[in-house]
């Protein structure tokens, strides 16, 4: 049977019988069948995905207990309903006011089961997605799902190298797009008697129907509706994430993304932007500091070192995912980076430097921005920001330097090349100059972007130089050379992870081994960093690992720089004031960081931020807080936890000392606030 060949066998009355045989011929007439089956299938897709997700990870959820995950479930059909009932209401108006004679017409069938069918594939392919992108990143897809999307090669290499994604590839093509699906669903929709043809019945069933979507897009009778955060309910956060929907987080996050930045308030209890510079201007100037604020910098201040400048040349390496267990200078007895452990003890090593975010855009933020990460886009992401904020690169293309950056990868990806280019970097080297025929999923390997970088700064002859390197190997899938150095078995998906850490740190030393011969190495400070901690390592139970987010961090300048070990907690965003220290000479900087060999070691700090979710750690305590939930009292609940190189345990209510946590909580919001506020300054002025 066809489109063509719908039965009609009467014009509403019923064969049934039994009192609730109208009711059952009205449920399955042909004004509500497609409403029926849209509903019943994306209530049984969306609570299936999420069990895939909980049978994905199930390392991360196997101490939940049984109550948080029916309360996920919960959580999770109210998320589901909102978008169930935005779905349906163009249905329910389309079917329920239209006239009899509309539904013996085939162009009027067809284009509600194709509108069906789109919706029913669309729900699938962003179900399946949304399971590797969890599985990736231990977050429903959000913002970063919507960023990726900029740059499909990349994303759709990765994708096909990381996972068997030939089978999730069949599974829409069968199921959702095939023409056997949409000959289904126009035999089921168009089966059976046509009823409520009177123009009263119709419209009261269509107002009917419609106040059920509508319903269903606010279920909730409180007085604030579901938004993100609302589904925070157990203290393990994969838990969380899995209790809202696909389709919720990617609206949320686009809308986030076009308001950019105005709606940071709406997350959070940030205080007013004076009292937060007040707090921000007591964390931040050091003594000697002398004010030197400008329009829209209130912090800008100027620094006298009491020391000659040099003019060294300045190579800052940041490491792709060069973090967490395999790395032994971060504590770990058994490690795989061998070459980075010699440089880290001949060098100023800071032991206690946490990155800023868990992407390479942000570290790089944090690095060279002297920034703390926001919500949404980076700031190289943000076209308001280009040539609005300090760089490094700025400040020694300033001073007569020539700036470079090296970066094995595509430099368009996350706007790089753009925000750099504007704040003062000369020349931007990436795969296609290094030789794009060698490149992989994410760029050349480490080797050839060392090689290239050798070759520039060979180049240079007397000239000054700074220059940033961003290495790439280090990066699921991957897809390193072989025979380099001494390999593990590929025979399980943590020896590959480990064999690109011994790759990637061999060709850090293979580098050193040139430089350390060539005429520039004498009168160069080198800074390693790591650009975030590891994904594959980080503990998807916890909004925020804090002790994931610590990374190797060194100064190596032998003869110039002595062996040290610094322990004072410290974030990438103290990079650029501590160098532009070493460096000497009087300075002034808007870096929302400090010198951080002029802080005691009891007092530094770092502020993380993790989708949403911010950390705040200082003195081997750290506070973490969520988005405010309005429909909670109080709104915001942040969790106080022990923190050591390894882990993070809570502490209980009861031991917490109130007056330390608000101090914390504080100092971790106005920081927060300035971060927000010196972004929105350059975005009120340009326009």
């Amino acid at each position: 049977m066809n489109d063509g060949e719908i039965s009609e066998r009467g014009d509403g009355s019923t064969n049934g019988k039994g009192f609730f045989s109208p009711l059952t011929n009205v449920l399955l007439s042909r004004r509500l069948r497609p409403l029926i089956i849209l509903s019943i299938y994306c209530f049984l897709i969306f609570p299936i995905f999420r069990v895939a997700v909980f049978l994905f990870s199930r390392e991360a959820v196997q101490h939940t207990t049984v109550w948080e995950i029916g309360v996920c479930f919960a959580y999770g059909f109210q998320f589901d309903a909102i978008i169930v009932g935005y779905t349906l209401l163009p249905l329910v108006l389309t079917l329920g006011l239209a006239r009899a004679t509309s539904f013996y017409n085939k162009a009027f069938r067809r284009t509600v089961t194709i509108y069906v069918l789109v919706v029913m594939t669309l729900v699938l392919v962003l179900e399946i997605v949304n399971v590797v992108f969890m599985t990736e990143f231990r977050r429903r897809m959000n913002w970063a799902s919507i960023s990726y999307s900029t740059h499909p090669r990349e994303v759709a290499r990765h994708v096909w190298e990381q996972y068997n994604i030939w089978l999730f590839l069949l599974v829409p093509l069968v199921t959702g797009g095939g023409y056997q699906v949409y000959r289904i669903l126009i035999r089921y929709c168009w089966y059976g008697r046509l009823t409520l043809n009177s123009q009263t019945k119709r419209i009261v069933l269509t107002l009917a129907m419609a106040g059920v979507c509508i319903l269903a897009c606010r279920p909730t009778l409180g007085r604030f509706p579901l938004r993100p955060g609302s589904e925070e309910h157990s203290s393990n956060n994969l838990v969380n994430q899995n209790s809202t929907n696909t389709i919720f987080s990617l609206y949320h996050a686009g809308k986030s993304l076009l308001e950019d930045g105005l709606d940071e308030r709406k997350f959070y209890d940030l205080p007013q932007a004076e009292d937060a510079q007040q707090t921000v201007a007591a964390m931040l100037f050091q003594e000697g500091d002398i004010p030197a604020p400008t329009p829209g910098r209130p912090l800008r201040r100027r620094v006298t070192t009491g020391r000659k400048m040099r003019d060294l040349n300045v190579v800052i390496i940041i490491m792709e995912g060069q973090a967490n267990d395999p790395v032994g200078a971060l504590g770990n007895s058994e490690t795989h980076t061998p070459e980075l452990d010699e440089i880290c003890a001949s060098g100023m090593f800071f032991s206690q430097l946490y990155a800023t975010g868990a992407r390479t855009s942000r570290g790089l933020t944090g690095v060279l921005v002297g920034h703390p990460d926001l919500g949404g886009r980076t700031l190289l992401e943000r076209q308001d920001a280009l040539g609005e904020f300090q760089t490094l690169p700025g400040t020694f293309a300033a001073r007569g330097y020539r700036t470079m950056f090296i970066n094995g990868g595509d430099p368009n990806f996350d706007n790089m090349k753009n925000f750099l280019t504007a704040a003062g970097t000369e020349t931007i080297v990436g795969q296609e100059e290094i030789g794009l025929q060698y490149a992989g999923t994410w760029g050349v390997p480490d080797e050839m972007i060392f090689a290239k970088a050798h070759d520039m700064f060979m180049a240079m002859g007397e000239e000054k130089f700074f220059a940033a390197i961003l290495t790439v190997s280090n990066h699921t899938a991957y897809k390193i050379p072989q025979g380099r150095t001494e390999m593990l078995p590929n025979d399980s998906s943590r020896n590959k992870m480990l064999n690109a850490y011994r790759y990637a740190d061999w060709a850090i030393g293979d580098f050193f081994r040139q430089a350390r011969q060539a005429p520039y190495f004498k009168n160069t400070l080198f800074i390693l960093v790591a650009d975030h901690g590891h994904g594959e390592l980080l503990q998807a139970s916890r909004a925020i690992d804090v002790p994931g987010y610590r990374l190797p961090c060194v100064f190596y300048a032998p003869g110039i720089i002595s062996p040290r070990r610094i322990s004072t907690i410290a974030s990438q965003t103290d990079i650029a004031p501590t160098l532009l220290g070493v460096m000497g000479g009087t300075y002034e900087h808007s870096f929302i960081g400090r010198d951080i060999l002029r802080v005691k070691s009891g007092d530094g700090f770092a502020l993380l931020h993790e989708d949403r979710h911010l950390a705040f750690l200082r003195s081997g305590r750290a506070i973490v807080t969520g988005p405010i939930n309005r429909r909670r009292k109080p709104r915001s609940v942040p969790e106080m936890f022990d923190v050591n190189d390894y882990d993070m345990l809570p502490i209980p209510s009861e031991q917490l000392d109130a007056g330390e946590t608000e101090d914390m909580r504080r100092d971790m919001l106005s920081l927060y606030t300035i971060a927000l506020q010196q972004y929105l300054n350059v975005k009120k002025k340009g326009n």
